[in-house]
């Protein structure tokens, strides 16, 4: 992203925006219709040297964030030694605290976890968060920490995708699936009633491609209907 008049850790979040895709096809709120944040068009937007002009940048936010971290006691571009973890592992991570005003917490959980826990961030408790990567965050404000922790739990799954590859599976409710413009078909769909299967509603469904693993690629090529199965 080229540098901007805005301080680049605002130049991330409107980046992170931009690349919301809706979940649905129907018109309506994007929160009540969900969005994910596709992963490869993060890694495209947080090239190192992006990522490098955030961990350094000097807005009053960013500083106070770097502070709960020693931030006072180093040169600014003490924080560009993280930018190869960030882009290596941790970039859905990053854009995920981006878009929530906070990019400098990367650095309290970059001080506690390895690469391949990184990894698996989605396995990130909120004891752990608040017991362990910000501590010093807490202790500043409670009330406001515990609102961003909130924020950074409900959007999580968000950035959060799992890769499709075709097999049968089971998932908690609470999962979200990389499944964009969604829609009811079938029987009732198209006078405003409700898509109804054998078993459950029917939706259509676009899956972007980073997150098909289908064996062989060529199964792809045949339409896929996902039901939601009746709250009885």
């Amino acid at each position: 992203m080229q540098p901007t008049d805005e301080p680049p850790c605002e130049q991330a979040r409107v980046g992170v925006g931009g690349l919301k895709v809706p979940m649905s096809a129907e018109p309506g709120n994007d929160e009540a219709n969900g969005c994910l944040f596709p992963a490869d068009e993060i890694v495209k937007l947080f090239q190192k040297d992006f990522v490098e002009r955030i961990l350094k940048c000097d807005c009053k936010k960013c500083k106070t964030d770097r502070d709960y971290f020693g931030g006072g006691h180093h040169h600014p571009d003490h924080w560009i030694q993280y930018a190869d973890r960030v882009v290596k592992h941790a970039t859905s991570l990053f854009a995920l605290l981006a878009q929530l005003f906070h990019p400098m917490l990367i650095i309290g959980i970059l001080h506690k976890t390895g690469d391949e826990q990184l990894r698996h961030w989605s396995t990130f408790t909120k004891d752990w968060l608040e017991t362990k990567c910000w501590p010093e965050l807490f202790k500043a404000n409670r009330k406001s920490a515990k609102l961003l922790l909130d924020e950074f739990e409900g959007l999580k799954h968000h950035f959060l995708m799992e890769k499709i590859d075709g097999t049968s599976r089971e998932y908690d409710r609470k999962v979200i699936l990389p499944f964009t413009h969604k829609e009811k078909v079938g029987k009732g769909s198209e006078n405003g009633e409700q898509a109804q299967g054998n078993f459950g509603i029917l939706y259509k469904f676009e899956i972007p491609e980073y997150y098909r693993e289908f064996k062989p690629p060529e199964i792809f090529k045949t339409p896929y209907y996902v039901s939601r199965n009746s709250d009885h």
